[in-house]
């Protein structure tokens, strides 16, 4: 699919364990890392809803997926397309 530059939205909000993803996002993102997709298609406000994911490493040998946000909806509804496919 190849790359592309978007916004992340929800970056303000919590994630369900009351993590804070700015913190996620200052203390693990860099530029050019790589972010994994996981669509949520029972998402209450969206169907097309594509959360954002990073490789948070706490320790050498321990690592997370950890979520920063979402796409936005226009960019969700045609990221979603190919990922379900």
């Amino acid at each position: 699919m190849g790359t592309f530059h978007t916004k992340i939205a929800g970056v303000t909000a919590s994630n369900a364990d009351g993590m804070s993803r700015q913190s996620y996002i200052l203390t693990y993102c860099r530029p050019g890392m790589p972010l994994s997709f996981r669509r949520e298609p029972d998402n209450p406000y969206d169907s097309n809803a594509v959360a954002v994911f990073i490789k948070a490493r706490a320790l050498f040998f321990f690592t997370s997926m950890v979520q920063i946000g979402y796409l936005n909806a226009e960019v969700a509804q045609e990221i979603a397309r190919h990922i379900d496919t």
